[in-house]
């Protein structure tokens, strides 16, 4: 069975990232037969997996440590990859698309949700990012009946909820663009821009749920809301939370509590809205009043 080099990356990365304790050469090597068979071409020697462990690690940017203490098992260093929430994302991608790959048999059993604005002009963006060159867009806004063009200094990429956004400087100041909107970009060959290098796209997009940041408007706060425990909605809040900052601060048998730091922008209204009647909104009483108005609003509309 023939094997590209690539395919032969995301083998290694896989059978080592799964692997914690790590895996002998000779585990590797049987592994390797298992999944490639006895043809000659996909042995693996000593010095062939020394020379794909090397370009496995250029590739992926990642250390793969050899423990002479421990029967010389090889293992990937965690500690790196744990501090770095992009490149977790990325062999995390990367394995399951593999074992994905490896069970194409299973294609009408696994169903996937699309990103709409996933490639079109992704790749695009990340060039200009590289190469700090000022892009050139058409963009269809909601609000708007026409698209209109605007120049934009691309400092980072978001995804979020199936969508990408690209956050850019305009002359308007820092302004996020969802690629889906795009209906027309080039790249500005001859512009650069200089990134800041006080500018840290985590700790800018820190505060808010998804990507309404509107500092102007809104002050960061602490926010309770009471999740009831009906239809377990605590625990799965606990397993998937809707902000880094959620916090656990009650708990008992009908409900819990849980505390957030953020900015109470839309869509954070729309993500307690979407847990329904088994959440509400305890503190402060602003974010509560304005939670009320949506669901009065809500009402209204089945009364009509």
């Amino acid at each position: 069975m023939a094997t590209t080099k690539i395919a032969k990356y995301v083998w290694l990365i896989d059978r080592l990232y799964n692997h914690p304790n790590g895996m002998t050469l000779a585990e590797l090597q049987d592994d390797w037969i298992g999944t490639y068979g006895l043809d000659e071409a996909c042995q693996m020697s000593p010095r062939t997996f020394l020379r794909l462990k090397t370009e496995t690690e250029g590739l992926f940017g990642v250390d793969i440590e050899c423990a002479a203490c421990d029967s010389y098992r090889y293992r990937i260093s965690r500690k790196e990859i744990d501090n770095d929430r992009l490149r977790k994302w990325l062999l995390d991608t990367f394995v399951v698309s593999n074992r994905i790959a490896d069970s194409m048999q299973l294609k009408e059993r696994i169903l996937i949700e699309e990103v709409p604005s996933g490639g079109k002009y992704l790749l695009d963006i990340l060039s200009a990012m590289k190469e700090s060159n000022v892009i050139e867009m058409e963009y269809q806004s909601f609000v708007s009946s026409e698209p209109r063009k605007l120049k934009v200094e691309p400092y980072c990429l978001k995804a979020n909820k199936r969508r990408w956004y690209v956050l850019g400087k305009t002359e308007k100041g820092l302004r996020v663009y969802a690629l889906d909107r795009i209906v027309g970009m080039a790249i500005v060959g001859d512009e650069k821009f200089v990134m800041p290098e006080t500018f840290d796209a985590e700790e800018y997009f820190a505060n808010t749920i998804g990507v309404s940041v509107e500092a102007e408007d809104y002050e960061v706060e602490t926010i309770r809301v009471k999740v009831y425990a009906n239809r377990h909605k605590d625990k799965y809040l606990n397993t998937l939370p809707l902000h880094p900052s959620q916090k656990m601060v009650e708990s008992g048998e009908e409900y819990s509590i849980f505390e957030y730091r953020l900015r109470a922008t839309y869509e954070f209204f729309h993500e307690i809205l979407a847990l329904g009647d088994e959440a509400e909104v305890l503190s402060p009483e602003w974010v509560r009043k304005d939670m009320t108005w949506y669901v009065e609003n809500m009402l209204k509309r089945y009364k009509n």
